[in-house]
């Protein structure tokens, strides 16, 4: 499950604010106990959490889709962020 809808934190929020969501969730109980303290273990993990983001926030779509007759082939330079809840 993505953890920053877990936490419901965008990919740049900081130590404190990953803390301050994991007790937030924790008090409003929508997630079970065991996947708030592991989207906030995932979070905390510098090198898991550029992983993290780039799984849940690029969009690789316009990358998939085959080029028009005439039309250039997309670059990753073309990649845009997806926004937490798209």
């Amino acid at each position: 499950m993505n953890p920053f809808k877990i936490l419901n934190i965008g990919p740049e929020a900081s130590a404190q604010e990953i803390m301050q969501a994991a007790a937030l969730a924790l008090r409003e109980k929508q997630h079970s106990a065991y996947e708030i303290a592991e989207a906030r273990r995932q979070l905390m993990d510098p090198s898991a959490r550029p992983v993290l983001a780039f799984i849940y926030f690029a969009d690789l779509e316009p990358l998939l889709r085959q080029p028009v007759r005439g039309e250039k082939p997309l670059s990753a330079d073309a990649l845009k962020r997806l926004e937490i809840f798209d």
